[in-house]
């Protein structure tokens, strides 16, 4: 990565239709590196993600942290606290 940084030649990272760019790949070639010379295109069918996939699995939501984000995402939940709140007024 400290060659990146340095390196005065352009850089272009370019990742194809269904590449994937995955977990701590992002960190070599993020081109907040070296914004002079360093640019990034993917291919709109490209994918990339910041964890692994089995680091996806492991996260977890205490149950209140769940609780509020069904609220504020869920359309249906949305709809009976609206209910709830005019029945209690």
């Amino acid at each position: 990565m400290d060659g990146l940084r340095e390196y005065q030649q352009p850089i272009i990272v370019y990742i194809p239709p269904y590449g994937e760019l995955r977990g701590g790949a992002w960190v070599v070639i993020d081109p907040t590196i070296n914004q002079r010379h360093m640019e990034m295109y993917a291919d709109p069918e490209a994918r990339g993600g910041i964890l692994e996939p089995e680091g996806i699995v492991e996260i977890k939501f205490r149950m209140k942290d769940q609780t509020k984000a069904m609220h504020r995402l869920n359309s249906s939940m949305k709809m009976r606290n609206k209910r709830r709140a005019s029945a209690k007024s």
